[in-house]
């Protein structure tokens, strides 16, 4: 009866470790790409939403948690944090970084194409304009008014050139998500990996971390001499 009730006590630890890493953080929940373009009181154009992490948590009953960025330029950026479900999780789970929504203004209903952070504003001369370089090259720059879009948008010193843009433009007409011309965005993507820090790593209960600590505190006398 003794080792049954200390196996039990070992699980109850577990349990309450496990329970003390989530938070209590209230979430809402959007279940998918339709859920989140009937979010009007969120996305009110324009609007270019961001995917910045997704993680799951919860030992045997999991929560699929994202985190976005919604870019909206004329009322504030705001990140949230949602509870979804494991569908619209796993369909993204190569999206980090990306532009996963956007909503234009006057546009019959909004985009969902997975396409590299900004592309919303890119040829939109409200925000910027091309401008020639020395390489002869011309590249995206946002007007002062903008200028920190940027690093909302997670480029870093990256800025997309015009035929970066037209590459855009092409994936758009086919309906095939575009991750860059060396996937440099994405959640593999150098540039993503660079400017944009996911949390998921500090909130994901960590096994391997857990079971010395258990090994330690409930090793008897007897059995750390042999």
């Amino acid at each position: 009866m003794g080792k049954i009730s200390l196996y039990v006590l070992l699980i109850l630890i577990y349990l309450g470790l496990a329970k003390s890493l989530k938070t209590d953080e209230k979430r809402m929940t959007i279940n998918g790409i339709d859920e989140l373009k009937s979010s009007a009181s969120l996305l009110r154009p324009p609007t270019s939403v961001l995917l910045l992490d997704s993680y799951s948590e919860g030992l045997f009953l999991k929560t699929y948690i994202l985190r976005l960025r919604l870019v909206r330029v004329f009322s504030g950026t705001k990140d949230i944090t949602i509870k979804t479900s494991k569908e619209f999780f796993e369909a993204n789970k190569g999206n980090i970084g990306m532009s996963i929504f956007r909503l234009d203004e006057g546009a019959p209903s909004p985009e969902t194409l997975p396409l590299p952070p900004g592309s919303y504003f890119l040829g939109h001369f409200t925000f910027g304009s091309w401008r020639l370089i020395n390489s002869g090259q011309r590249i995206w720059k946002f007007h002062r008014s903008y200028r920190d879009l940027p690093e909302v948008l997670g480029w870093g010193k990256w800025r997309p050139t015009k035929t970066f843009y037209k590459k855009i433009i092409l994936h758009k007409e086919q309906q095939l998500p575009f991750y860059g011309h060396n996937d440099e965005f994405g959640t593999e993507g150098t540039i993503t990996k660079k400017n944009i820090r996911r949390i998921a790593e500090a909130r994901i209960f960590k096994r391997e971390d857990f079971l010395p600590h258990l090994k330690n505190l409930f090793s008897l006398p007897g059995n750390q001499h042999e």
